[in-house]
């Protein structure tokens, strides 16, 4: 089965919930009929009243980056990406196929630069 990437719109999900932040200031209208309105779930705007009751508007703004923390730096990805785009004859392998073995570690590309980490979770291509 295929895995599907999702992207997610940070800006629009910002939005409802500063709607829904407006919804909350008004004051007449419970988190049931809150989210009804703004097509969420429930504990979505249980969630986000909490936050808001706590710290105001600020609180409901858009994080800056959805997901994982990458596990490399840029710097480090480079450092692994510069070998494999040379591609794997070009280190005296008799095809240009990268396998996992081919791509570990070696002396020019410390352990935590590894072709695993590099490339797990990414569509890689030179």
């Amino acid at each position: 089965m295929a895995t599907r990437h999702v992207t997610r719109d940070l800006k629009a999900l910002e939005r409802r919930r500063k709607q829904a932040a407006r919804l909350f200031e008004k004051g007449d209208l419970p988190q049931a009929s809150v989210a009804r309105e703004l097509k969420v779930s429930r504990m979505s705007v249980s969630s986000w009243y909490r936050q808001w009751r706590r710290s105001g508007k600020e609180a409901l703004k858009a994080a800056p980056r959805a997901g994982r923390k990458p596990l490399l730096s840029p710097r480090e990805m480079h450092r692994v990406q510069a070998p494999l785009r040379k591609g794997a004859r070009a280190h005296g392998f008799s095809a240009d196929l990268w396998t996992l073995p081919r791509g570990q570690p070696s002396s020019s590309v410390s352990p935590a630069c590894s072709t695993t980490r590099a490339t797990s979770g990414r569509y890689w291509a030179p």
